[in-house]
């Protein structure tokens, strides 16, 4: 029980820190970056566990990280 209450917790702490700069100050600067942040969470965890490996190989992902921070820069203008 302790580890899934320590998972959930992350994920919550994820989304948060992901998603607070469009919260706080939309804009498409802050939509681009929280897009951005989710999609290097996705990255990373998409082929299984999170290490410094899987961080390296996610910041190697540039045209997808991009499209993350695009979609992220127009939630910013719609928000």
């Amino acid at each position: 029980m302790n580890k899934e209450i320590r998972d959930q917790a992350l994920h919550c702490a994820a989304a948060l820190l992901c998603l607070l700069p469009v919260a706080l100050f939309p804009s498409i600067i802050t939509g681009a970056v929280s897009g951005l942040l989710v999609g290097l969470v996705r990255e990373v965890t998409e082929e299984g566990d999170a290490s410094l490996a899987a961080l390296k190989s996610a910041f190697g992902s540039k045209l997808d990280l991009a499209f993350w921070a695009i979609g992220g820069a127009l939630a910013g203008l719609i928000a």
